[in-house]
């Protein structure tokens, strides 16, 4: 039994330590038509990640599926709302989850469904995925 525990115990002492390196993922960002950000805890900082990467030209779209916001970047070099949902903005991930998605789908999900919705609507084939490290 005290094998069992001290085995038991290693393991989540390995998990705690080398968890959050395998659970961190990033790549090499490249230029992509659009960035989609998902929205959640530290959401400030993702936006500024979102719209710095849009100063630097690595894409010409802001996409947040959760309030059904598209923007593009103008001829001017500034931000844009081209979506038609600015009314219910705040509420429009709950209003389009019950009447379009079962019970079991999870907000990232259905966020995920969402942004595919936009993409195909304005037509962008490359994505930048801005989320949490985990």
């Amino acid at each position: 039994m005290s094998y069992f525990l001290l085995a038991a115990i290693l393991i989540a002492l390995l998990f705690f330590f080398f968890g959050p390196g395998y659970l961190t993922y990033s790549e090499t960002t490249r230029k992509a038509d659009a960035v989609v950000l998902y929205v959640g805890p530290g959401n400030p900082a993702r936006l500024d990640e979102a719209r710095h990467l849009i100063r630097e030209g690595y894409a010409g779209y802001l996409i947040i599926p959760s309030y059904g916001v598209v923007e593009r970047v103008n001829s001017e070099g500034r931000m844009e709302m081209i979506s038609n949902d600015k009314l219910l903005s705040s509420r429009i991930l709950s209003i389009r989850k019950v009447a379009n998605y079962k019970k079991h789908y999870e907000d990232t999900h259905i966020e995920t469904l969402e942004a595919k919705r936009l993409i195909d609507t304005i037509g962008v084939k490359s994505l930048i995925l801005v989320s949490s490290n985990y």
